[in-house]
């Protein structure tokens, strides 16, 4: 499944919870 973050057409809140969840993994990776 391609993600595209953004234009959300295919919006549905399972991936954005991924995206979210991911985006927050990597920053806390970032800054540790």
């Amino acid at each position: 499944k391609k993600l595209v973050v953004s234009g959300l057409c295919d919006y549905d809140p399972t991936s954005m919870d991924e995206i979210v969840t991911e985006f927050y993994r990597l920053k806390a990776a970032y800054e540790a």
